[in-house]
């Protein structure tokens, strides 16, 4: 008797505890996901305005953390921070490209199942009809979640441990 009542008081606690980290896990990824989405806006904003990616002009920036490509009205890439603009397909067909020409911006996120991140992409129509679209990688909702399994577990054990002992001193024929 006592051990059903221990495992169901358990059991309960457990999904009362995945529930409440996958609620949590999922308002924060929102949240993060809304504040890239502000960052990649403002920098092509900054980017746009700074006279770097203008016709006859090489640009030379480069950035670890935000891959940088610059799309000419046609589609053809002009400029890539991470690799030679002349090898890369053309752009033309890529969503955020075709909404930033049609209507001024455009923004999508690309999930990598193999590698298990989302890509982030904002592209910005500048005054010349060319499109500056800046992208950045970060870690997937579900690598989030897992990433924070063992400390799940660790507290669900933790829980499970602590009502085991709390039933036992109460329901003890010497208490």
């Amino acid at each position: 008797m006592k051990q059903k009542i221990n495992l169901r008081l358990g059991l309960i606690a457990l999904v009362a505890l995945i529930l409440t980290t996958v609620g949590v896990t999922k308002v924060y990824y929102d949240l993060f996901r809304q504040q890239v989405g502000r960052d990649l806006r403002l920098t092509a904003h900054l980017l746009g305005r700074s006279g770097e990616f203008t016709r006859g002009n090489a640009p030379k920036l480069q950035d670890p953390e935000v891959r940088i490509t610059w799309v000419d009205t046609d589609g053809t890439v002009l400029y890539d921070d991470e690799a030679d603009a002349g090898a890369l397909p053309n752009h033309a067909d890529r969503p955020e490209i075709r909404q930033a020409m049609d209507t001024g911006e455009g923004e999508i996120v690309r999930t990598s199942d193999t590698f298990n991140m989302n890509t982030f992409y904002y592209a910005l129509r500048l005054d010349d009809g060319t499109v500056l679209r800046l992208a950045v990688d970060a870690r997937s909702i579900s690598s989030v979640f897992l990433a924070a399994v063992p400390v799940l577990l660790i507290i669900a054990r933790s829980e499970e441990r602590r009502v085991g002992k709390e039933c036992r001193s109460r329901w003890s024929p010497y208490h």
